[in-house]
């Protein structure tokens, strides 16, 4: 049971939402970041025929779609036990 009372819509949504987000797009976020210091660390810019780094959001072809279904049911879930919710409320 992800929800224990109503109240906790207001967070447990958008924190649930974001964090699916955020793993979609993490194949990017880690390619920037370690293109980064590579090139902070090589003086060389960084590009997908030196550094493996920015192979990496080729990835972002499976996980985003994968992130896009997962944030569906979350939604979906969230919204039927907010409903049970509210039924156990009324009765």
């Amino acid at each position: 049971m992800i929800l224990k009372s109503t109240k906790q819509i207001y967070y447990k949504l958008p924190v649930g939402i974001l964090l699916i987000i955020l793993a979609g797009f993490s194949p990017i976020l880690i390619a920037i970041i370690g293109a980064t210091i590579t090139e902070f660390i090589t003086g060389s810019p960084c590009h997908e025929g030196n550094c493996a780094w920015m192979a990496l959001p080729w990835l972002a072809l499976l996980s985003i779609p994968a992130s896009f279904v997962g944030m569906i049911i979350y939604i979906v879930l969230i919204f039927t036990e907010l409903s049970k919710l509210k039924k156990q409320s009324k009765t």
